[in-house]
């Protein structure tokens, strides 16, 4: 299937992400955010312009588990790793081309878009109002998707509105092993959530700012958006 009959059959906006270097993480945020490193994308690859709506969970699964439900344009919530990755698989079969989680290092060269500032309008957080759904304006619910000012690649609804998941494992900095850091067998794992969240302060929608949530742990704060990879191959 093509990328026209894709977006076709989706309904739903890509943008295709180059491949590329950048520096990921930030000197000015938490001790999580460092060290900064160089990271190499590889590969190009088709982006969600926004997260996963509840129209497009439910074209693929027919029901809805979101806590906020009055719009199709709603970013799906309340849905945990697994869902999503399971969303994935389903997605793949019928478009025929392999759709995950982005990494965690995709996910932020996508935020900053090639910008080097703190959030990917810049330095200035008396500006989010125009790029994100927060504390200050989203009335402590969700809002439909594509709302507000997109990055440079335009894509939208990277700070605030929902948390995204990521595909990685929780490490607590850039140069500590993932492993070391998982809880014992009998709680579950930690993955990376991103982009901040409806209720979260202006801190939180920086291009750099990480956390992490359980992987079976399902909130109406946490979303998730998908890539789509590229095949090259003659």
């Amino acid at each position: 299937m093509s990328l026209r009959m894709i977006k076709k059959f989706l309904d739903e906006p890509f943008v295709m992400v180059p491949k590329g270097n950048f520096v990921m993480g930030s000197e000015q945020g938490l001790p999580i955010e460092m060290p900064r490193h160089c990271v190499n994308i590889e590969k190009d690859f088709f982006f969600g312009v926004h997260p996963v709506t509840q129209r497009l969970w439910q074209k693929i699964n027919g029901s809805n588990p979101s806590h906020f439900k009055s719009r199709d344009f709603l970013p799906v919530e309340n849905v945990d790793w697994h869902d999503a990755c399971r969303f994935c698989i389903s997605l793949s079969s019928l478009i025929g081309k392999k759709v995950r989680l982005p990494t965690e290092a995709e996910w932020e060269y996508a935020c900053r878009a090639g910008s080097t500032t703190e959030y990917f309008w810049g330095d200035e957080s008396k500006n989010a109002p125009a790029h994100a759904w927060f504390e200050l304006n989203s009335l402590d619910s969700t809002h439909p998707v594509g709302t507000k000012k997109p990055n440079q690649w335009g894509v939208h609804d990277m700070a605030g509105n929902v948390w995204e998941w990521c595909a990685d494992l929780w490490r607590a900095d850039y140069t500590t092993d993932a492993l070391e850091l998982r809880r014992p067998s009998i709680e579950m794992e930690r993955r990376v959530i991103r982009g901040g969240a409806w209720d979260m302060d202006v801190f939180r929608c920086r291009s750099a700012y990480r956390s992490c949530e359980g992987e079976s742990v399902s909130s109406k704060k946490i979303g998730f958006r998908v890539v789509i990879e590229i095949d090259r191959s003659p």
